[in-house]
């Protein structure tokens, strides 16, 4: 389907006597890739966006770090694109900008300590410690000088960008995004 065709079944309100709404698929007919240039990085993500709209640019988020407690911006944005297909560039002002995809960090539940949701959308009705992986309670009130990762039974806590566990679904997230699985 071509993007005119895409375009009138969005319009289409009626099949036959039936009434129909078509909206687009909420992550497929999207990309999100990322861009670092120093040059930016005091600019509204406002401005950059208005600069970009004529790119298929929809939204522009900065990478934030934080540091003793302060939030500071960074040189990378992350923008999302109305295609499904990354851009190799996209230009701001006078500056051609690389565009790389964009792969997010596995999601973590900060109650059950598992990969793949959130405390939100968590079914489990126990909590568990991200420091030592023990029940009913958390890592601020955790006694252990030990830490016992609850995914890989690793000396290290749950939430640690070192475990296996970890690596292996960000790999996955990686495949997810280059192959568009």
């Amino acid at each position: 389907m071509n993007s005119k065709q895409a375009e009138n079944l969005m319009k289409l309100d009626k099949i036959g006597n039936m009434k129909v709404k078509a909206s687009p698929h909420h992550t497929l007919n999207y990309s999100k890739g990322f861009i670092s240039e120093s040059e930016f990085q005091r600019d509204p993500e406002e401005d950059l966006l208005d600069c970009l709209k004529n790119q298929n640019v929809i939204t522009v988020k900065r990478i934030t770090i934080k540091r003793n407690g302060q939030i500071f911006p960074t040189k990378h944005l992350i923008l999302t694109f109305n295609n499904p297909t990354l851009p190799k560039s996209v230009k701001i002002a006078y500056i051609n900008c690389p565009v790389k995809p964009y792969i997010p960090d596995p999601i973590l539940c900060f109650k059950c300590q598992k990969f793949g949701h959130t405390i939100t959308a968590c079914r489990s009705n126990k909590e568990n410690c991200a420091r030592c992986s023990l029940p009913d309670h958390n890592s601020q009130t955790c006694k252990s000088t030990t830490p016992k990762c609850f995914n890989c039974s690793g000396e290290h806590p749950s939430f640690s960008r070192s475990c296996p566990r970890y690596k292996l679904e960000k790999e996955i997230q990686t495949i997810k995004i280059t192959k568009k699985v």
